[in-house]
């Protein structure tokens, strides 16, 4: 009789121990996920920072365009002033229709570099939303992971009480089983 309660004493005190190895466990596996969560906190936002940079550098783009653009719109103008003031030469002509080629190249070149900053900005539109949902989504997992710690960390508080109190126990009915057997022993002798 009194073995049994012994044993099942033990059994019980190795499957408290056994719970609180997998609490360890779990605890330990968390924090893990924190972690990567943090390298991919610090990842994004490095991203960020390459997508501001690269918005200040289409910004500037935009702007030289925009110059060369006021640039040939004055030389036309300049031109088309000195055709009215005076009567064209050849050479004057000529000078104008080389001028005039190469305003053309001038307006080609600028299309060429808007259209390539049109799809620099409309790629870098995207990389933002992708960058936001990712930024969202680490959030919500961090939130999750969050959650999990606390959980874990309060099974843990309450396995240490419960462990506590159950040593406790298990040391007052092994008192009881020790005073027990010395009655026994006692009474056998009288």
């Amino acid at each position: 009789m009194l073995k049994k309660q012994e044993k099942a004493l033990d059994e019980k005190s190795e499957r408290l121990k056994e719970k609180h190895k997998e609490v360890e466990t779990n605890l330990k596996n968390l924090k893990e996920k924190e972690k990567t969560f943090k390298a991919d906190e610090k990842k994004l936002e490095l991203e960020r920072q390459q997508i501001l940079t690269n918005i200040e550098h289409l910004q500037n783009l935009k702007d030289e365009i925009q110059e060369i653009k006021d640039e040939n719109a004055q030389l036309e103008q300049q031109i088309r002033e000195g055709r009215e003031k005076q009567g064209i030469t050849e050479q004057e002509r000529s000078d104008h229709l080389c001028l005039q080629s190469e305003l053309q190249q001038e307006i080609n070149n600028y299309r060429l570099q808007n259209e390539l900053l049109l799809k620099q900005a409309e790629d870098l539109k995207q990389e933002r939303e992708k960058f936001e949902k990712d930024w969202e989504d680490l959030d919500e997992r961090r939130a999750k992971v969050d959650a999990e710690l606390r959980k874990v960390v309060e099974e843990k508080e309450k396995l240490e009480r419960l462990q506590c109190i159950e040593a406790e126990r298990l040391k007052v009915q092994r008192q009881a089983v020790l005073d027990y057997r010395q009655r026994e022993m006692e009474n056998l002798k009288q």
